[in-house]
């Protein structure tokens, strides 16, 4: 655990390193080195610095947490640098198959890049985020996963990099981007120009596994990151995940102590009352961190500036997390082990229930951890100098669990059977190993009491709370928008999380058979516009299959360039189709995705609906069961028990997932007024097929 920073023909760098240094501080406190004119200088405090003379050409700044060797950074070996962050847990066999002698891990990295090139990093396991300089290109790049941070931005003539975010920020930097882990950047210093290079993801082999292989591999994982001097600390819940890596140090004979941490002020929080048994029966330590109201309360603000974010989902998980971390720092440990990955990789989320494809599904989410739970679990365990570490997310472990069939991670009575079945191998007691996910914000009761602390202070929703005490705004988003209850679900969901939504964008089809965007009417967009407050982004297109995907790339390219977008969101639920191809206009266009509908049950989507009063109106059908007088229906609870008992005789999708039937929201909770159509008629071109020819509409007050 370390940080790297870099600036390249910057104003006043010596300024913007010190400053970064004091930013990033609690990364690493074991030394502090810089890179300017050719040559590296190393410093014991930040102080230090201020009487050394740094130019604004090419400048690396390095702060150190030594665990594995002590060997300061930056490293320059014959005018080569490199400045990494990393954990190389097989560089020392890597060593002797290519006959390199090292001092460290990262020792290592810069002479394997220099003997034999870049393809070791198609060998080397473990997380990383590197800069190596030859003299003219910079290169960065980070492990697949993006378990180690690195943002970069480049603005007229400057550059710059570095392991969190507001080093930029402070920096004066505006277009700030995180590096996509599959992507390799290169700067060209000279030029000013940077250009990027795909890296291929893990390798899925078609051979089938057992949980004896799944059990070493993992078994190895958990070795390596417990290896060497240092205390090691585990996240502890008694769930599942942290519960087998106890397990298997216990039985190892690898010391540890485990943390919990939960709010004293909660009555009996779900997960306590498992943690102390099971400290009891397995003979583990357990520390366990009480929290009160006032510490919550004064936390709070911290952490949302830590985390950059007020997304109350990240903020809850981030509650344990924060405080165990920083106790076991206070007890001595560098390194805590998390079960961060398990639900990922063994199918543990029950959304995996609803997957038509299993593999393409723990691809996405592993492809979007980086951005949704790793930079959030790096930033709030490194700013307690201490190193989170993440067993299943090995890259023997990954690779082995892509081996693993749908029943092997998911049955009709479980997820995570694989995992389960290692427990019950490894003697836990059948009430653990069976026992169901609790998220940690939930089981440790943080999350409730955020919500409590938000009601004494007069404000409803928690996200709203933890919004006012934000500084800044979350990710700018847009939201791909139909009219339709599931992109205006979509938008709420993430509305609610505090991300700015600063557009609606729209695919204009000609095609009404298009299987990516369905044909929409604009004037009923427009008012929703209106009620929303939020302006339109249109791109026609004809429909033509693939052509429409060119269609889409520039409506999201025009969308980011005009309103500052970093991401998108979808109302996909289903379709692997859709999904995969809009993630792949948002790689190319350096985009966010987010889906939070996606493998949610129809039946729930509905239900979330109408819990919230959403007014959601069918505007055509095309699907057997269905007849005119759907058409214009306000959808009731009454509408869902009825579209159930088709679906049984029928087998029509209840939500209308399959295309049998369209809808408009008319009213929803965000919106400032309510839609009201006061003609319509009812246009039918067979038994099944119609649609509701609108006449007349208009925005009222709610």
């Amino acid at each position: 655990m370390c940080s790297i920073i870099g600036f390249v023909n910057y104003k006043e760098t010596k300024k913007e390193i010190i400053s970064a240094f004091k930013t990033l501080e609690k990364r690493g406190l074991d030394g502090y080195g810089v890179f300017c004119n050719d040559k590296c200088s190393y410093f014991k405090e930040i102080k230090e610095i201020e009487s050394k003379n740094i130019p604004d050409d090419v400048v690396f700044g390095h702060n150190l947490l030594s665990i594995t060797g002590n060997v300061s950074q930056p490293i320059i070996i014959d005018k080569k640098v490199l400045l990494s962050n990393c954990e190389i847990y097989n560089y020392k066999e890597l060593s002797s198959k290519y006959k390199i002698d090292s001092k460290n891990d990262s020792d290592f990295l810069l002479k394997a890049i220099i003997k034999i090139g870049k393809k070791i990093f198609t060998e080397i396991n473990g997380p990383y985020a590197i800069c190596y300089y030859d003299g003219r290109e910079i290169y960065l790049r980070r492990d697949l996963l993006g378990i180690k941070p690195l943002w970069y931005s480049i603005e007229k003539k400057s550059f710059g990099f570095a392991s969190e975010k507001k080093v930029l920020e402070n920096a004066g930097f505006k277009k700030i981007e995180f590096l996509d882990p599959r992507k390799e950047l290169s700067y060209n210093v000279l030029k000013n120009k940077i250009s990027f290079k795909q890296i291929p993801f893990f390798k899925i082999e078609k051979k089938q596994t057992t949980k004896e292989k799944v059990y070493e591999k993992l078994k190895n994982a958990i070795f390596k990151r417990a290896s060497g001097k240092q205390k090691i600390a585990l996240l502890y819940s008694s769930g599942i995940d942290s519960l087998v890596i106890a397990k298997i140090l216990k039985d190892n004979k690898i010391p540890f102590k485990g943390y919990f941490a939960y709010s004293q002020d909660i009555l009996n929080p779900k997960d306590l009352s498992n943690v102390l048994r099971t400290e009891k029966e397995y003979g583990f330590s357990i520390e366990k961190i009480k929290i009160s109201k006032t510490e919550i309360e004064k936390t709070l603000p911290l952490l949302i500036e830590r985390v950059e974010s007020s997304n109350p989902i990240k903020i809850g998980v981030s509650l344990p997390i924060y405080f165990a971390s920083k106790k076991a720092r206070k007890d001595g440990c560098k390194v805590i082990l998390s079960g961060l990955g398990s639900d990922e990789i063994f199918a543990g989320y029950s959304r995996f229930k609803e997957s038509t494809n299993l593999l393409k599904d723990t691809l996405n989410l592993l492809y979007q951890m980086h951005e949704n739970d790793l930079y959030r679990e790096d930033v709030v365990c490194t700013n307690n100098n201490i190193e989170a570490r993440f067993p299943y997310l090995d890259k023997e472990v990954i690779e082995e669990s892509f081996c693993l069939t749908d029943k092997q991670k998911i049955n009709n009575e479980e997820n995570k059977v694989i995992l389960r079945e290692i427990g019950k191998e490894i003697g836990l007691l059948k009430e653990d190993y069976k026992r169901k996910k609790t998220a940690a914000q939930y089981g440790s009761g943080f999350d409730k009491m955020i919500e409590k602390i938000a009601k004494e202070n007069n404000v409803k929703q928690k996200g709203e709370f933890l919004k006012k005490l934000s500084k800044k705004e979350n990710l700018t988003l847009g939201c791909l928008f139909s009219g339709g209850k599931d992109s205006n679900l979509a938008y709420h969901i993430m509305a609610r999380q505090n991300y700015k939504i600063a557009c609606l964008m729209t695919m204009v089809t000609e095609n009404p058979d298009s299987y990516m965007f369905q044909k929409i009417d604009e004037k009923i967009l427009s008012l929703q516009s209106k009620a929303l407050e939020v302006p339109f982004v249109f791109q026609k297109t004809k429909g033509i299959k693939e052509e429409e995907l060119k269609d889409l790339k520039r409506l999201l390219f025009k969308a980011k360039e005009k309103y500052s977008l970093q991401g998108i969101i979808t109302g996909a639920i289903k379709s692997n189709y859709q999904r995969e191809r809009i993630q792949d206009v948002c790689n190319e266009l350096g985009l966010r995705m987010f889906s939070p509908l996606w493998n949610k049950t129809q039946e729930g989507v509905l239900k979330e609906l109408l819990d919230d009063d959403y007014q959601v109106m069918i505007v055509k059908i095309a699907g057997q069961g269905l007849s005119e007088n759907w058409l214009g229906k306000v959808l009731t609870k009454e509408d869902v028990i009825n579209l159930k008992i088709i679906n049984k005789k029928k087998g029509i999708n209840v939500a209308g997932e399959g295309g049998e039937y369209e809808s408009i929201v008319l009213d929803a909770p965000l919106y400032k007024q309510k839609i009201v159509i006061t003609s319509a008629n009812p246009i039918m071109e067979n038994e099944i097929t119609g649609y509701l020819d609108i006449l007349k509409l208009g925005l009222e007050e709610k």
